[in-house]
């Protein structure tokens, strides 16, 4: 594979017309040359000044290129970005959040010497006060190269797709792709993309600003969309589970998996039973379809204490009781 550029940044763009100036600002204050690396701005269908401040920028710098589509989601974009892209190494970044000033020529310099497959950096949190929040930290050293299988059955943080440096590459030849249609597709996404890894590092440099925006497509967790979500957690939580089954080799690794899967199921229960929100018919038809793609749940979670509680958990989704009375 050959690729013009160096870098390519992915850019969701759908109705951030408050925080986008500010996002591409920060993308061009980096110590690289412009001309090494292009801004691909994807705007999914906004309905408000967003694409008029992009199509500016696009006006004025060369190495910003602007698509534009119907709303297909996060997802749809960012895989849209991965087809289109002509940088060696791929990094995304959320519309409403920022690259920190002059950080990309370490990070990339580091990818390159060490022919990363995966370069991981650390990211600040503001909430919608303005107050800093640390982001997690990952549990290893800064100077070590390790692989996949080790990083994520020690402690690794597998959260935002938007921590991580690319190879190209890497992404094409594992077609690694982000399941379109769901929230939380950065979990499923960064899940599966472990299991490929053979080299990354975790650098002790802050590069990512995160903003929590009350208006962003993962928090309307109102009543309808709280049971969407968890309905997608379903989805994930199948399709990491066919995933381990069918493209896992290492037992260790498959366990790994089916453990983690398993703790996200008894949350799930835990957190449908105990929601006081959720009407009991509601509780039913969660529950229902949770036996229907799940029941039994088999083996071990994570942690000693929860696995204790699968047979009773079992219990109650085998059973048709009335869920809201549960005391659990």
């Amino acid at each position: 594979m050959s690729y013009n550029k160096l870098l390519t940044i992915i850019v969701p763009v759908y109705n951030v017309e408050k925080y986008l100036e500010q996002c591409i600002q920060s993308l061009l204050a980096q110590d690289i040359p412009q001309i090494d690396y292009e801004i691909l701005l994807i705007n999914d269908g906004s309905t408000d000044k967003s694409f008029e401040i992009a199509k500016r920028y696009k006006d004025t710098h060369e190495n910003i290129i602007l698509l534009t589509q119907e709303n297909k989601g996060q997802a749809a974009v960012r895989n849209r970005g991965v087809k289109n892209a002509n940088g060696e190494y791929i990094m995304f970044v959320d519309s409403d959040d920022m690259l920190l000033p002059n950080v990309l020529k370490n990070i990339i310099i580091t990818a390159k010497e060490y022919d990363l497959d995966v370069c991981a950096y650390k990211m600040v949190c503001y909430d919608s006060k303005g107050n800093m929040h640390d982001a997690a930290c990952q549990p290893f050293s800064s100077d070590k190269v390790y692989d996949g299988k080790y990083a994520i059955m020690h402690g690794a943080d597998i959260g935002s797709s938007c921590i991580y440096l690319y190879k190209h590459k890497f992404l094409i030849e594992n077609n690694l792709k982000f399941l379109e249609g769901i929230y939380h597709e950065d979990v499923e996404f960064v899940l599966r993309m472990y299991a490929y890894i053979k080299r990354i590092m975790y650098l002790d440099i802050v590069a990512y600003s995160y903003t929590w925006n009350p208006n962003s497509t993962d928090r309307h967790l109102y009543h309808d969309k709280r049971i969407k979500q968890i309905c997608d957690e379903f989805i994930i939580i199948k399709s990491i589970t066919d995933f381990a089954e069918t493209y896992v080799f290492d037992k260790d690794l498959k366990e790994y998996y089916l453990k983690h899967n398993n703790s996200m199921l008894v949350s799930l229960l835990l957190g449908i039973i105990k929601n006081r929100s959720f009407t009991n018919k509601t509780k039913k038809r969660l529950l229902t379809k949770m036996k229907n793609l799940f029941y039994p749940l088999k083996g071990k979670t994570l942690s000693w204490k929860t696995s204790l509680l699968i047979p009773f958990l079992n219990i109650i989704l085998k059973s048709n009781k009335d869920y809201k009375s549960l005391d659990i």
